[in-house]
C-alpha cells in the first residue's frame, strides 16, 4: 500500500507515519504548494544470512555436472553459453 502525504502533515505526524512504514506501507512525501514529490519512504530489506544458508542447503546438488554434461569443462561451458546466446538472438517474423 502507498500513502501520499504533504511535508507538513508528515512533519506533524512523524511517529505514526514511521510506524506505518515499519508495517510495510510505502510513503510518498510531496509539497502541495509546489506540486513536487520529495521522497519515497519505505522499509529497507535486510539480508537474512540464516534463511540464505537454508536455501543454499536445499538447493545443494541441483546443478551437478552429472545432470548437466555441458558444464563438465570450461570449454564446454563456453560452447553451451555461445549456442544459448545465439538461440536467443533469433528474430521471429510475425
Amino acid at each position: 500500500m502507498m500513502i501520499t502525504v504533504s511535508v507538513s502533515e508528515f512533519r506533524n505526524n512523524l511517529a505514526s507515519y514511521l510506524s506505518r512504514v515499519l508495517q510495510g506501507t510505502k510513503l510518498l512525501i510531496k509539497d502541495d504548494k509546489r506540486k513536487v514529490e520529495f521522497a519515497e519512504v519505505k522499509r529497507m530489506q535486510t539480508f537474512d544470512k540464516e534463511s540464505y544458508l537454508k536455501a543454499l542447503e536445499r538447493a545443494r546438488g541441483t546443478f551437478a555436472k552429472e545432470r548437466h554434461p555441458e558444464w563438465a569443462s570450461l570449454k564446454r561451458v563456453e560452447s553451451w553459453l555461445r549456442s544459448t546466446r545465439r538461440q536467443s538472438d533469433r528474430i521471429f517474423k510475425i
